[in-house]
């Protein structure tokens, strides 16, 4: 399933193909980080309201401590 993410504009920043909700939000968190590392030289902070996406990220953070 094709998704397009879009900023306030409505232009297109990315499209994404993938068969669940939760991997859509995964590839959509890793193109928001993408951008805020290429955009944004400070420190950012990622918001999901997806709780497995989240826990995810977060395990694999805590494990390269």
């Amino acid at each position: 399933m094709p998704l397009q993410s879009r900023d306030e504009q409505g232009h297109v920043l990315a499209i994404f193909e993938c068969s669940s909700a939760d991997g859509i939000e995964a590839l959509a968190c890793r193109e928001g980080v993408r951008l805020a590392v290429e955009w944004i030289h400070k420190r950012a902070i990622l918001e999901t309201d997806c709780v497995s996406v989240a826990s995810a990220i977060n395990s694999c953070y805590l494990s390269r401590l």
